[in-house]
């Protein structure tokens, strides 16, 4: 009996002890998912913030419509016939204006079954010819009221933006009267800004809930209130 008993315990402390499966925590995935990052747009891109939890049932949406403008002048400066009994230089120029300006559709939406208000802001953004710094040159807010489960529409445009190209043509004639030679040389000179993008932001409450953006540099832009309005020139 003692033997057996022996043999027993042997066998017993030779098997693999087995410890209990590992487990996967999800502590923190939920709130990963939830995270407040750029969401791709058809028309930019957007984040929704910590704010739009106060967003009830109100969403937007915001598109391009239109982004062009109008030229004047822009030919090229006539020949120009340097003095035949001379050497030297003869100059003329042309300057080409153009004009160009922004628009934008703004949809809201409402899914809830009463009726809301949203806060939209615009922003217009610029860049000087010759120059990587970007500025605000236009921008305006307005509340829009939003029937329940409907939608409102919204359309806005900036201000004229002014550039040109000054273009000057110098022809120099050297040589001798026998042989007379002209070279003829152009120089560009860029003055004014160009159109550089937009953004539009939606207040609930008061609370900063949406922003979307024509890309993801200005996207993140919008979410800082003091940079952005740092970036308004005075008119």
């Amino acid at each position: 009996m003692k033997l057996r008993s022996l043999l027993l315990l042997s066998v017993a402390a030779a098997l693999p002890v087995h410890s209990a499966p590992p487990t996967l925590s999800t502590g923190g995935l939920g709130s990963s998912l939830r995270g407040s990052g750029p969401i791709p747009s058809a028309s930019g891109t957007m984040t929704v913030l910590p704010g739009a939890k106060s967003m009830r049932g109100l969403s937007f949406d915001a598109h391009s419509t239109a982004s062009g403008g109008s030229s004047e002048g822009g030919r090229n400066p006539a020949p120009i016939q340097a003095n035949n009994n001379k050497n030297g230089n003869a100059t003329a120029s042309s300057t080409r204006t153009r004009r160009s300006h922004s628009s934008l559709e703004i949809r809201l939406r409402n899914v809830a079954s009463q009726a809301d208000s949203a806060r939209i802001e615009w922003f217009f953004v610029a860049k000087d010819e010759g120059s990587s710094s970007i500025y605000v040159w236009d921008s305006g807010e307005r509340e829009v009221p939003v029937a329940a489960v409907g939608q409102a529409r919204e359309l806005v445009s900036s201000a004229d933006l002014v550039s040109s190209v000054t273009r000057t043509v110098t022809q120099t004639k050297v040589g001798t009267p026998q042989n007379p030679q002209i070279r003829s040389t152009s120089t560009d000179q860029k003055t004014g800004a160009r159109p550089n993008g937009w953004i539009v932001r939606m207040f609930v409450d008061g609370q900063l809930a949406r922003v979307q953006a024509s890309s993801a540099t200005l996207e993140q832009l919008g979410r800082d209130s003091d940079q952005l309005k740092g970036l308004v020139r005075k008119k």
